[in-house]
């Protein structure tokens, strides 16, 4: 009875991990790709069994480094890299026996699998075609680690060098063993992402590039780091991998032109073009991040980076003159009384500038109370918020 057990057990336990195996024998020539995801860890699978319905390798010779001499039991995959940094994968064999080889190609357009059975234009990104080692546990693929990037087929490196991906990517990668496999392979993915701000600041109005300081702030205001573009408005700056910042703030400043601050986003960063505008009279920009204590003209200390943000603004512009306009969100209290508010708090605004050593006859102060809100009917605390703003106008450049 024990005995009938076990092999009830064996047999359940071998029937269930074939059902759990991907099936790939579908999928041996490249325009029947299998697409994955590189997300996850893929497979096991089961064993590739011929070339399918198109040999495209053929008669190369032994020692390429670039492709098969022949196309034996094969199987094609495609996925699309999710994100931008170094990338790098693993093929592990479910017996170590098995030898698995690979080319991987960048996908180029429709014409893509024709052009690599003619090899027009096409030599993989990567290959590795040597011979498995036991050791290794009959594994190959991309490593961190690796030099070469081809690797031909004999004793040699089981690993090549990892690629450089940007999101968005398609590749084609075809597996191959040379003898009938015993049994099928797992993939697994891995990125290693270089942080950058990378992108150009320009003129809005000519869209040429411009000379521009960066501060690099966090939520809170406090500067992280400067960055000094190029004449021409680059900036690159690497980051270190233990930056924790989920979003940062961009406060740029050009000489004679309108100060900006952007917020971006760590994690869907992508390379960033920034348009400033010029200096002209009549110009106007809201001072972002200035708030009040409620229903007093008295600012909040967290607003002090802004209004440092203006000063160096005004030293920066010494012909510069302004006007600062309060405005507020209407409540039950007078229009008379919102618009006393909102000129309190633009006269606290230049008396910060002044004692900083601003010329007093370059501010001139505005109240417009509730009379210009942006939201008349606002019923979000955002669009409230966009009604409670300070701007500033330029008066003479």
């Amino acid at each position: 009875m024990k005995n009938i057990f076990i092999l009830i057990f064996l047999f359940f336990n071998i029937s269930f991990y074939t059902q759990n195996l991907v099936k790939i024998n579908r999928h041996s020539d490249c325009d029947r790709a299998l697409f994955i995801s590189t997300d996850n860890i893929f497979g096991p699978t089961n064993a590739p069994e011929d070339f399918g319905e198109i040999l495209e390798f053929d008669k190369n010779p032994k020692n390429s480094i670039h492709y098969f001499e022949k196309e034996h039991h094969s199987v094609w995959y495609k996925f699309e890299t999710q994100k931008t940094g170094e990338f790098i994968f693993e093929i592990s064999p479910s017996n170590l026996k098995d030898d698995y080889d690979f080319l991987i190609f960048k996908y180029t357009d429709s014409s893509f699998c024709k052009n690599v059975i003619l090899k027009k234009m096409m030599l993989p990104e990567r290959s590795n075609i040597s011979r498995n080692k036991i050791s290794n546990d009959g594994k190959t693929g991309l490593s961190f680690s690796s030099k070469n990037e081809w690797v031909a087929s004999g004793i040699g490196e089981t690993h090549s060098k990892f690629m450089n991906v940007k999101a968005g990517e398609i590749y084609y990668i075809v597996i191959d063993s040379y003898k009938k496999p015993n049994e099928g392979h797992k993939i697994s993915f891995n990125y290693k992402v270089d942080i950058s701000f990378e992108g150009k600041i320009m003129s809005k109005k000519s869209k040429k590039g411009l000379k521009a300081e960066i501060n690099i702030e966090n939520i809170k205001g406090e500067v992280l780091f400067k960055i000094e573009t190029d004449k021409e408005g680059n900036f690159n700056k690497k980051l270190d991998e233990n930056f924790s910042e989920k979003e940062v703030n961009f406060s740029i400043f050009s000489d004679s032109y309108v100060f900006k601050d952007t917020l971006v986003s760590i994690e869907n960063m992508t390379e960033e073009k920034i348009y400033l505008e010029k200096l002209k009279k009549g110009e106007k920009f809201t001072l972002n991040n200035i708030n009040f204590y409620g229903g007093t003209p008295d600012i909040l200390p967290t607003c002090e980076s802004s209004l440092l943000k203006l000063l160096k603004f005004m030293n920066a512009n010494k012909n510069l003159k302004i006007q600062i306009e309060g405005h507020t969100h209407k409540s039950r209290t007078s229009s008379s009384i919102h618009k006393k508010l909102s000129k309190k708090r633009a006269e606290n605004i230049k008396k910060f500038l002044v004692k900083h050593k601003i010329k007093k006859d370059r501010i001139s102060t505005i109240g417009y109370g509730f009379s210009k809100m942006l939201y008349p009917k606002a019923i979000t605390e955002k669009e409230k918020l966009k009604n409670r703003r300070v701007e500033i106008k330029i008066l003479k450049y």
